[in-house]
């Protein structure tokens, strides 16, 4: 084998948190980050992986840090950026915050006035204008279907700098496999997958990794 890449990993969801017993949130749970984490670890690969809350465990030999909002998300994976040689991309960022949090529950009538929110940085798109020579990976998951989701999935791949983004479908959540998998690149070639499960996405997309990483370097 080659000489190891340096793997980043971003996974799980993000909780913005309304008050101290409340949040925004969504029902993805890391899944496949920790399955791609232990695919590059398991090759030889160093691995770091920046995870949202989750009831999953990560898996051993790789380097965790722990986080709860976008910003926390977007502040640890700046930390490891510019040393990484591959970025994933798999966390479900929340698209919005609260622009108040609450010190204290607030009572059920206040939540409608309380519930302002500003947007989320877009981490991607943050980190693929910083790259440099890094190989940076993201997801789309699309309601839309067929050659609508194939453009857009370029689309976001241009916008955000990526040279790989994974298209599925709302079916990915939650679960132990992933849904209408299609791999998309910037110039709208497409490699389609279907479904399969996160295990075996986790070992198709570690192999891409390692042949664009090596030729990156």
């Amino acid at each position: 084998m080659s000489a190891p890449l340096r793997f980043l990993i971003g996974a799980g969801p993000t909780h913005e948190p309304i008050d101290p017993v409340r949040y925004l949130g969504n029902s993805a749970t890391g899944l496949l980050g920790i399955e791609l984490a232990t695919e590059a670890a398991q090759r030889g690969h160093s691995v770091t992986l920046v995870l949202g809350p989750t009831h999953l465990q990560p898996p051993k030999g790789c380097v965790v840090m722990r986080v709860q909002t976008a910003l926390e998300m977007l502040a640890a994976l700046e930390q490891h950026f510019h040393h990484a040689d591959v970025l994933l991309m798999t966390a479900a960022v929340a698209d919005v915050r609260p622009a108040r949090v609450a010190r204290v529950k607030l009572k059920k009538e206040e939540l409608g006035d309380a519930l302002q929110l500003q947007k989320n940085p877009d981490i991607i798109a943050h980190l693929g204008r910083m790259r440099r020579q890094q190989v940076v990976v993201g997801f789309a998951l699309e309601t839309l279907r067929g050659a609508e989701a194939v453009a857009e999935a370029a689309r976001k791949a241009r916008a955000k700098c990526c040279d790989l983004v994974v298209l599925n479908s709302p079916g990915s959540l939650g679960g132990e496999r992933a849904a209408d998998v299609v791999f998309v690149r910037a110039d709208g070639s497409s490699e389609e997958l279907g479904g399969m499960t996160k295990v075996d996405l986790a070992k198709r997309l570690v192999a891409w990794c390692e042949t664009a990483g090596r030729l990156q370097k």
